[in-house]
């Protein structure tokens, strides 16, 4: 994955800081999953949070599957992947 210059506003989502909520509303190609697989790598890397303390959710399994593959190539260490699953097979 070639890693992009984030925008501003994707920064301040990656670095948004632990513990607040934030809500992310973009228009489709936009770049939400390059900002969540950055933010993902940022609080696991930069912040040293567990990655089991981490999930993410994906719509359906094209997207889950997506966000594994990307996810996977910034932190090559299964140790370091969070689970992704679907809202369906979470529930």
């Amino acid at each position: 994955m070639d890693i992009p210059n984030p925008t501003p506003e994707q920064l301040a989502i990656i670095a948004h800081p632990l513990k607040r909520h934030a809500r992310v509303l973009a228009v489709a190609g936009s770049g939400k999953t390059t900002t969540i697989v950055l933010r993902v790598a940022y609080l696991i890397k930069e912040m040293g949070v567990d990655p089991r303390g981490i999930r993410v959710f994906a719509y359906n399994a094209l997207a889950r599957d997506e966000l594994r593959s990307r996810i996977g190539q910034l932190l090559p260490n299964k140790a370091e992947q969070p689970r992704i699953d679907t809202f369906h097979s979470f529930a």
